[in-house]
């Protein structure tokens, strides 16, 4: 990955979302599965690895919504 190509990396360890952008980095709490992490189907486990954005739930709704 290119450091001009954006990216975000969530901490299960930190609870923190890093979004690194054009714009520059900027950092958020999150709240990540208390089942910790997993990788079985249905679990309610937090997913680890690289994963792509198919579908914004919510486009198109006010902000913060």
């Amino acid at each position: 990955m290119s450091n001009l190509e954006p990216s975000i990396i969530v901490s299960l360890s930190s609870q923190i979302l890093e979004c690194k952008t054009l714009r520059g980095t900027f950092r958020y709490s999150v709240s990540t599965s208390l089942k910790g992490p997993g990788q079985i189907l249905d679990s309610g486990c937090t997913p680890l690895g690289r994963h792509a954005i198919v579908e914004k739930i919510g486009a198109g709704l006010p902000l913060n919504t």
